[in-house]
């Protein structure tokens, strides 16, 4: 029966133990324990009622009403209770009929008849529980000349990773443990929030004491011109337009100190110190041949697509295009690790790749495009000597054709300051001080024989 086919007439009002309308007690309690929604219908309709009031059965929202064209009395009654009604029934003559189930107990019935979306939803349950208390993101913030990569391994090594347990986290320890291993990060907060981390340092920067410097002579690295040279420290060798071979001692780390009359006190040695400025000239060339193999792409493509599941690889391809028929091709490979942000432990990666093939043509260049690959080349040359510490200064350099090639060839000269060091070892020292003692031997037989 559904609630169109009942038509309320009249309430008169009836109350059985003092409940009149239904109460939050009724529907919290009786929800858990069941109740029903009964109609009755007869003459000995107020003498139903008047028993159960009697035996102390709990009725509530009573109300008359027409259903199916006759009088019928509704009311609401727990389950337990229904079940002792039959007796007064009986003696009513009334048949009590249900209408309608609630509460727990005829959920649990409904249940039983779906068993597997009932342990759907529990295992549904269980797994949002488990998976509320673990770890599903690490975010970086504040880092500056550490990478976020480098913090997030020093976090893995910490056993901080995506998936661990909130529970085995300690942020007070992985703070102090941040700050001991970086010794510029002056201060890190690592906070919880939810199922996330989130670390935030501040570097500082850190006074960097100087290691004791070895003694040691600067010399040059290679042969070139002295432009200019400072001495700070150590004895000047060499002049401006001196030319140097590789190995010549530009700054001696020994220092003769003498006393009165130019007699030799003592030598110390230290650490040369200074700035030498060497100039060199290189002979540039380079030549790329005019006849020239293109890739031509013929549009044939494969894909295969693979898995890497705990150090174990999956392969899925088209079967069909075999690529054996492929005589040249490219391969592209794309793809990494699954959710790298939530942990770099993650064992699942997928990976694309992709073989694309080609065919060569011969083609000829042509004077414009031969210069324009011949100078890229050059450019990059040039940015490889500033790299380490070469600054070009002049340049002379032509492009012309030779037969079947095209060259670049000039002279450059480039400026260095050098920074190439010899240690004084045991032995120099002791070259040093023979030098010394035949010096000072020599002084005295003089003046002895003065004498």
């Amino acid at each position: 029966m559904t609630s169109g086919e009942i038509s309320t007439i009249e309430f008169y009002g009836f109350a059985v133990n003092g409940q009149k309308e239904e109460t939050m007690i009724h529907r919290v309690l009786g929800w858990f324990a069941g109740f029903l929604l009964v109609s009755i219908q007869g003459k000995n309709v107020e003498r139903f009622i008047n028993l159960c009031k009697n035996n102390r059965f709990d009725l509530w929202q009573i109300s008359f009403a027409e259903r199916k064209g006759q009088d019928c009395l509704f009311f609401k009654i727990a389950l337990h209770d229904f079940y002792k009604l039959r007796p007064i029934a009986r003696k009513c003559k009334v048949h009590p009929l249900i209408i309608r189930r609630y509460g727990f107990p005829f959920m649990v019935g409904k249940m039983k008849r779906h068993k597997s979306f009932c342990l759907g939803v529990l295992c549904f349950v269980g797994i949002l529980f488990f998976l509320s208390g673990r770890i599903w993101g690490i975010y970086v913030r504040g880092e500056s000349y550490h990478s976020k990569e480098s913090l997030l391994r020093t976090l893995e090594q910490m056993n901080v990773y995506g998936g661990m347990a909130a529970n085995d986290l300690t942020c007070n320890e992985v703070e102090e443990k941040l700050r001991h291993i970086y010794t510029d990060i002056g201060w890190a907060s690592v906070e919880l929030k939810g199922s996330k981390i989130y670390v935030r340092v501040k570097e500082v920067t850190v006074p960097s004491y100087r290691k004791k410097k070895q003694k040691g002579h600067l010399i040059a690295r290679e042969d070139a011109k002295v432009v200019s040279i400072v001495t700070r420290k150590g004895t000047a060798k060499k002049r401006s337009g001196n030319q140097v071979k590789k190995g010549d001692i530009l700054i001696s780390g020994a220092l003769s100190i003498y006393g009165d009359g130019d007699t030799l006190y003592r030598r110390e040695y230290v650490h040369a110190d200074g700035d030498v400025i060497l100039e060199t000239t290189q002979e540039y060339s380079d030549s790329i041949c005019k006849k020239q193999e293109k890739r031509s792409y013929t549009g044939r493509t494969k894909n295969i697509f693979e898995w890497q599941i705990a150090g174990h690889s999956f392969f899925c391809h088209n079967p069909l295009k075999n690529l054996e028929t492929y005589k040249k091709y490219d391969i592209i490979r794309e793809g990494g690790k699954v959710c790298p942000e939530v942990s770099l432990r993650f064992p699942l990666s997928c990976y694309k790749k992709t073989y694309r093939e080609y065919m060569l043509q011969s083609d000829m260049l042509s004077k414009k495009e031969a210069k324009k690959a011949l100078l890229q080349r050059y450019k990059r040359y040039i940015r490889h000597k500033k790299e380490k510490g070469y600054a070009l200064k002049t340049e002379k350099i032509r492009f012309y054709q030779k037969g079947n090639a095209f060259l670049c060839k000039g002279s450059l000269v480039f400026w260095r300051k050098e920074d190439t060091y010899r240690k004084i070892n045991k032995k120099n020292k002791t070259i040093y001080k023979e030098k010394e003692n035949n010096g000072n031997n020599g002084n005295n037989s003089r003046n002895t024989g003065g004498a």
